[in-house]
């Protein structure tokens, strides 16, 4: 069974004899290709073919009929319709031929007759006698036509006009030059032939009115050849482009080149000038679903705007707002870069080798240098506050001192040397300590567990140092909680404990020697 086949007219028109209508039957000769489905061309050999003309394109009544049996060869065939059953239509108005092959249903759509056919009708008209239809040429007026239609005297025209094949339809003519005329009128007087030129030597050629130019195939400005669908080209020493130009002043002028698909508006350019909602911007936009804005340089792209406000330069998948695949340098004439969020929140700059992350935090408090053995954000590091004081391992609580080492370590600071300002030159009110032996007396020395890490340590308490030599201990801000005792500055205290320790020492060696020569002298008597 063949379904859906196709059938295209390569030729069809009405042959009529110079005799009368009533006299000679009207017929058809018709030429087509059998193809299936596919577009594949039947086998050569005979096939029954059934033809009807009806009164509609779709259902309607058949007006004639007749069956043939065709020689297909090559695909191709040819008959002549009403060569069996004379064809008595009017052709006063528009019929349509269905085809069926064998017992197959009728072939989908009808063809539509052409104007050849309905030229039946003009066997009808008065003075008709000097009308020839044939397979070639037609003449009104004269026996031998050199073109398809030639008239030997005046066409007159009282309505309607002449449709040419793109649609339009002409109701006037023009002479002389293009100026004032449609556009088809500037183009006929061009010339006849393939690209034919409308010379502009004495004026430009303006195109007026609100309908616009549509051109459905290339359009070449400066050459004839236009490779693309508009192409622009010159040879000049100059500058050869294009300008669009907006001369309106009101708030929504705009000027831009758009590009569109079946969807609508999906990318372009627009420039706003005195536009109230985007004064003096210009916007670039990619409005696809996923769409983003790549800049290229030979072949590569090198910085890619994605569809998520990501900024990337050298790479085209930017995972952050900036995203620099490569070094980066900058030259600032103030010497700084500037850092802001909103709400608060801290800037990072961010740093992960081999998956181990460094951060440099700004926030609130000031500058935090961080590390961590992990892609996780790290919270420990070297804190530099605002008021310049250094906080070690503090986390994210701020420094109360010029330097804070975290409390409870789980190692103790390490250094070759570490030394305190003192002279002379820096102090006043220089008295010596008194009463020292009394003061370490007082003091009590402790072992204890530490309860942050339950290390085992010894020491002093700071609250106990602080009621007796209150100038080595700091204090929280209620002044009653110990924070801190400096170890190095009992030093003093017990320089001059050993001192008065080392008085009573001396006088009481002295004393025993005095009593060991009593004793000696005691005994020699």
């Amino acid at each position: 069974m063949i379904k859906n086949n196709f059938i295209f007219t390569v030729l069809s028109f009405l042959f009529l004899t110079q005799l009368t209508w009533a006299q000679v039957p009207a017929t058809i000769s018709y030429q087509g290709v059998l193809a299936d489905s596919e577009g594949n061309i039947l086998s050569d050999g005979n096939y029954d073919l059934y033809f009807n003309l009806y009164d509609s394109f779709f259902n309607g009544n058949i007006l004639w009929s007749e069956s043939q049996t065709i020689n297909l060869r090559n695909g191709i065939f040819n008959v002549i319709l009403g060569e069996f059953v004379p064809i008595t239509l009017p052709f006063d108005k528009q019929y349509w031929l269905g085809v069926s092959i064998g017992t197959d249903p009728e072939l989908t759509p009808r063809i539509q007759l052409t104007a050849s056919p309905y030229s039946m009708i003009s066997q009808r008209v008065a003075g008709g006698t000097n009308v020839f239809p044939n397979e070639g040429n037609v003449g009104i007026g004269i026996k031998t036509p050199a073109e398809k239609l030639e008239v030997a005297g005046t066409i007159r025209s009282t309505t309607g006009g002449f449709m040419f094949p793109d649609g339009t339809t002409q109701t006037t003519a023009a002479t002389g030059t293009a100026s004032g005329n449609t556009l088809d009128q500037a183009y006929d007087q061009g010339g006849p032939g393939a690209g034919r030129i409308i010379n502009a030597n004495a004026g430009p050629v303006n195109i007026a009115g609100t309908d616009g130019l549509t051109v459905t195939g290339k359009v070449g400005i400066g050459t004839n050849a236009p490779s693309d669908n508009l192409e622009i080209s010159e040879n000049k020493d100059g500058f050869v482009g294009m300008t669009i130009s907006n001369t309106n002043t009101s708030s929504n002028s705009s000027e831009g080149i758009y590009f569109n698909n079946e969807d609508g508006s999906l990318a372009g350019i627009t420039l706003y000038d005195d536009n109230s909602v985007y004064p003096s911007q210009m916007h670039i936009g990619n409005n696809r679903p996923l769409g983003s804005i790549h800049f290229s340089t030979q072949g590569e792209k090198k910085i890619t705007l994605a569809n998520n406000g990501n900024l990337g330069i050298g790479t085209t998948d930017p995972q952050q707002k900036l995203h620099v695949n490569g070094l980066a340098r900058f030259d600032l004439p103030t010497g700084q870069i500037n850092i802001s969020t909103p709400g608060g929140n801290p800037g990072i700059i961010s740093f992960v080798p081999n998956g181990n992350r460094r951060d440099l935090v700004f926030d609130n408090y000031g500058i935090k240098l961080v590390a961590s053995t992990s892609s996780l954000a790290p919270s420990n590091g070297i804190r530099i506050e605002e008021n310049g004081y250094v906080g070690i391992n503090m986390g994210e609580f701020p420094s109360n001192n010029i330097l804070t080492i975290q409390q409870n370590s789980p190692t103790d600071p390490i250094a070759d040397d570490w030394t305190t300002y003192s002279s002379k030159r820096w102090k006043t009110n220089i008295e010596p300590i008194i009463n020292a032996m009394d003061m370490i007396k007082r003091l009590r020395g402790v072992t204890y567990d530490r309860k942050e890490t339950g290390k085992h340590d010894i020491g002093l308490i700071g609250e106990e140092v602080g009621e007796v030599i209150p100038e080595i201990v700091t204090y929280e801000e209620n002044g009653i909680d110990a924070k801190s005792i400096d170890y190095a500055r009992i030093v003093a205290v017990l320089i001059e404990g050993m001192k008065e320790q080392q008085e009573k020492i001396n006088l009481q060696q002295n004393t025993m020697i005095e009593l060991q020569d009593r004793i000696t002298k005691l005994e020699n008597k």
